[in-house]
């Protein structure tokens, strides 16, 4: 139910990997390199950010918690803004089972979406640009 700061924190070493290593954003100059991992760091956690907002709205309460953002901007850091929006998408088709599972069988309110943020980075990390190019041809 945690996130440390430490560890997310420590991801934002994606901006400097982008700089030095531009290639890990599809691109071949620093500027660009940088620019895209700003994107997808503002992008990533901006999405979750707004999604929590609208959960709070809709439900009167906290819906998602302030590790999460913090943890898909670094997430956007590294992988980029494409990759960031496809994690988005992905991540809930993991966790919706489970927090059914959680909701109905359990009768919990709180509900970790860390871990599916996180498994869906690693398919997206994986096969995200595969999957890019099926949706987006």
């Amino acid at each position: 139910m945690l996130i440390f700061n430490s560890v997310i924190y420590s991801g934002f070493v994606g901006i400097i990997l982008s700089v030095i290593f531009p290639g890990l954003q599809g691109t071949f100059t620093w500027q660009r390199g940088f620019l895209s991992s700003i994107i997808g760091a503002v992008a990533g956690g901006g999405l979750i950010y707004l999604t929590g907002v609208l959960g709070q709205l809709a439900f009167k309460k906290e819906s998602m918690g302030g590790g999460d953002v913090k943890l898909m901007a670094m997430i956007g850091a590294f992988l980029g803004w494409k990759i960031a929006i496809l994690i988005f998408f992905l991540a809930p088709f993991f966790g919706t089972p489970i927090g059914i599972y959680i909701k109905l069988i359990k009768k919990e309110d709180i509900i970790p979406y860390g871990p599916y943020l996180s498994l869906a980075s690693f398919i997206a990390m994986v096969w995200g640009h595969k999957i890019l190019s099926l949706l987006i041809p």
